[in-house]
């Protein structure tokens, strides 16, 4: 039996900013949340729950970065 993925937190590192973008399909994107460094938001709480077999996809809309996410099954 596979159980929900729970992700609780985002965090920025290497980049001064950028958005987070979760898509489910071409026509259903949005964004999550925008870290930035300059103005001191370098981590965001999330409360997203993810079925299994449920396809998803985190994009970055920046130049370069890494973003890492937190969370448990």
């Amino acid at each position: 039996c596979r159980e929900s993925l729970v992700v609780e937190l985002l965090c920025i590192s290497g980049d001064e900013y950028v958005q987070v973008v979760l898509k489910k399909s071409e026509s259903s994107k949005f964004i999550m949340c925008t870290l930035s460094k300059q103005h001191a938001v370098l981590q965001q709480p999330v409360q997203l729950m993810l079925s299994p077999g449920e396809n998803v996809t985190f994009e970055l809309k920046a130049s370069k970065g890494t973003v890492n996410l937190t969370g448990y099954y």
